[in-house]
């Protein structure tokens, strides 16, 4: 009643809710109480916040040492997640806001992590996001993506770095 609010519509938004696992109602007392999907997002951002403390002082050190912008990502839902950022001195370098959520196969951090997945993890997440274009450099096949993958997987995975070059965004190149 506080929020003026018609029941019908309080009830559709409480069973979205419920069919998502936000919300649990007891039938009991027909009252619905907090869900185990906040628990997992609570998770998630503690989690996060760990990680983001533990990785700052790399971050920052990376930064210093080659004047770029460093960016810490993970891996949600098939795509990638900024969860911290040290900025460079150069006026020209790459923003991605924390918390933006970007696709694997044209973002520097998604290529490095998906050299850490299985080719079958890398393909389940291919088939539900696609591989979307976004210039005219953006990989879009999986046969490129693969050539590409195999081509730099040793190299990845000896130097711990990935390049990403005109690809989600034009004009800008991302060694991270």
């Amino acid at each position: 009643k506080a929020l003026n609010i018609y029941k019908s519509n309080i009830h559709n938004i409480l069973s979205t809710f419920a069919e998502k696992g936000f919300v649990k109602k007891d039938h009991k007392t027909d009252k619905y109480k907090l869900g185990i999907k906040f628990f997992e997002l609570g998770s998630v951002v503690i989690k996060n916040m760990d990680l983001r403390k533990i990785a700052h002082p790399y971050i920052e050190k990376l930064s210093k040492e080659f004047n770029e912008t460093v960016h810490l990502g993970v891996l949600d839902e098939g795509r990638v997640v900024s969860i911290e950022r040290e900025e460079s001195d150069k006026s020209l370098c790459s923003h991605i806001e924390i918390g933006k959520r970007t696709p694997l196969h044209c973002t520097a951090v998604g290529k490095a992590i998906m050299v850490y997945l299985s080719k079958d993890e890398v393909y389940l997440i291919l088939k539900e996001k696609g591989l979307e274009k976004f210039t005219e450099n953006t990989i879009t096949t999986k046969k490129d993506l693969e050539n590409e993958s195999f081509n730099i997987s040793p190299l990845y995975r000896r130097r711990k770095e990935s390049y990403m070059g005109h690809e989600c965004k034009r004009n800008i190149f991302w060694i991270e």
